[in-house]
């Protein structure tokens, strides 16, 4: 029965035919029996995948699929409940990697706040981030509210680290 079992799951070189390269593995899934999580990218499409067979996987993957779409402005793709593409067209690489991270450590009910702001690790800041549609793409204004010795270089070296490490212009 276990030998009938495996061989109907998918193995690694069926998957990436399928889903295209391994972009991200987040290795223990603390809402799901620890399982390991995968991000495939195969195209503009972006996979979220577990070659667990624990019962329920389907609807964890589509669980922690709608997050990523809730946390970080993915779409998801019709017909398929464990897909999403960034509306854009574009690849944010870096920040998806950190997004499924982000997905798969959040209980499936949460919810992000419909306000973005952080307490600065460097400063007395209280850093507030907003954003707009201008165009067919999004601007994302800072700012800060607090002590800090300069703030507005503070908030121009926050502005640089999503720059950086946000693939943002």
């Amino acid at each position: 029965m276990n030998e009938a079992r495996a061989k109907s799951r998918p193995g690694a070189a069926e998957i990436i035919e399928k889903y295209g390269r391994c972009l991200e593995l987040v290795s223990m899934d603390p809402h799901f029996h620890n399982v390991s999580v995968s991000l495939f990218l195969n195209g503009d499409i972006c996979t979220v995948w577990s070659f667990s067979g624990k019962p329920g996987i389907g609807a964890r993957l589509q669980q922690i699929r709608d997050q990523m779409v809730a946390l970080g402005g993915m779409a998801p793709v019709d017909g398929s409940s464990n897909q999403a593409r960034f509306e854009c067209g574009d690849l944010h690489l870096r920040p998806v990697k950190f997004l499924l991270s982000r997905a798969v450590s959040r209980p499936p009910d949460y919810a992000p706040p419909d306000e973005l702001s952080i307490k600065d690790s460097k400063s007395a800041l209280m850093l507030r981030f907003s954003g707009q549609e201008m165009e067919g793409r999004w601007v994302y204004s800072v700012s800060g509210e607090g002590e800090a010795p300069n703030p507005a270089v503070r908030i121009r070296m926050v502005v640089a680290g999503f720059v950086r490490y946000g693939e943002m212009e």
